[in-house]
């Protein structure tokens, strides 16, 4: 949809890649680090953030300092020097 609108083709590639994954395991092309395009880095970020202080019915709310951890932790490199 947002290729389809000049207003709105800046921010297609936030939209198409918020699923990825650093180490290469998000969809929908399974790119790594270094091929995931800034805005989907940041979207996903975001999203995720608020999914995990999100209160919801089948979980209970995180505090921000525990989220943050659980963002930091992910974020960091597996041994595989690959994804480095």
């Amino acid at each position: 949809m947002c290729r389809k609108d000049p207003n709105l083709i800046m921010y297609s590639a936030g939209a198409k890649f918020h699923h990825e994954a650093l180490n290469g395991t998000g969809y929908p092309e399974g790119l790594t680090k270094k091929d995931i395009p800034l805005e989907g880095q940041i979207i996903r970020v975001a999203d995720e953030f608020d999914a995990i202080v999100s209160k919801r019915q089948y979980k209970s709310h995180i505090g921000i300092t525990d989220t943050l951890n659980i963002l930091i932790e992910e974020c960091k490199p597996s041994g595989d020097s690959k994804y480095r």
